[in-house]
């Protein structure tokens, strides 16, 4: 009973998510051309809107992307709004959006094993550096890239959406755009490779819980003594 309640509420909190990232994109206001030539460098299609809704910048949908900017990077300064734009933009061309929902669905599935919560945020993190790493190729330079993260590292971020920045993730972020040389890919395949075996294991736990059919053996209440009555006579209960 636990893990099932534990998982619904994983599942409703994360569907409360994606029904307002569709509200706040119906309500907000598009505006392509203020990213036209940024998308045709890095060769996507999004939908730009800005939204009074919103504090952090997030992508949302698959077939038809959306791209949720707060009204209040329009007060920022160029290199700024470009760093957020490319990081965004970088999101949808891989088509992030998905591959996150993905992992959400587990972590509700397994919310009961703390490797996979473990797991499932090293991989998001890994997955915000690689992204990082080719977005500042489309911006004026790293420190307004930077900024651009300590910019919205305190704003909250809606459930279904990859957050722009998340201060837990800030130091590692920023760490890694200092250096000179990308991450390889062979640190997200490790901790892909381990999320896929937590996963396993908890799969096996779940199925240990909830057993598909019964054993053969059948318990047979014990058949009650006799007692004699009288003599030459017993009776069995």
């Amino acid at each position: 009973i636990a893990i099932i309640a534990g998982m619904t509420l994983r599942l409703l909190w994360l569907g409360a998510g994606a029904i307002r990232l569709r509200r706040i994109a119906s309500r907000a206001q598009s505006d392509l051309a203020d990213a036209a030539a940024l998308q045709e460098l890095i060769d996507t299609a999004a939908d730009i809107r800005y939204s009074r809704d919103l504090a952090q910048p997030a992508t949302w949908g698959i077939r038809q992307p959306v791209v949720l900017l707060p009204v209040r990077l329009r007060t920022l300064n160029m290199s700024i709004r470009r760093a957020v734009l490319a990081h965004e933009l970088v999101h949808v061309r891989r088509r992030d959006w998905s591959a996150l929902m993905l992992e959400e669905i587990l972590r509700a599935v397994f919310w009961f094993n703390p490797a996979v919560w473990w797991l499932v945020d090293r991989v998001q993190v890994a997955r915000e550096e690689v992204v990082d790493a080719e977005a500042v190729l489309y911006v004026d330079g790293r420190r307004s890239y930077i900024d651009a993260l300590l910019a919205f590292a305190n704003a909250p971020a809606i459930a279904a959406a990859p957050a722009f920045a998340r201060r837990r993730h800030l130091f590692s972020r920023i760490k890694r755009l200092c250096e000179e040389s990308t991450m390889s890919s062979r640190r997200f395949l490790v901790t892909t490779c381990l999320l896929t075996l937590a996963i396993a294991t908890s799969a096996v736990y779940v199925v240990s819980a909830f057993p598909i059919q019964a054993g053969e053996e059948v318990l047979l209440a014990p058949a009650a003594p006799a007692f004699t009555v009288g003599p030459g006579v017993s009776m069995q209960d």
